[in-house]
């Protein structure tokens, strides 16, 4: 079982996107600038710092969103 904390965050981007994701607790700093590895050529600022969470919590989340989103869909 992973402990780490995550810390969820508001972005917003050098191409005027705003998104929200959970990042680990040291990455979770107002104004700090980082990107996905998705793509290098978008630069992400943090803008809000919200919820505090341990990473298993978040994994059982999301194991009951997926399973609720198959049990439901049609």
């Amino acid at each position: 079982m992973d402990d780490a904390w995550y810390v969820q965050c508001k972005f917003f981007s050098n191409r005027n996107r705003l998104e929200t994701a959970w990042i680990p607790e040291h990455g979770a700093k107002l104004g700090k600038r980082l990107y996905f590895e998705e793509d290098k050529s978008e630069v992400w600022t943090v803008i809000g710092v919200f919820a505090r969470q341990r990473k298993s919590y978040l994994n059982e989340y999301q194991m009951g969103y997926r399973h609720q989103r198959e049990m439901s869909d049609i």
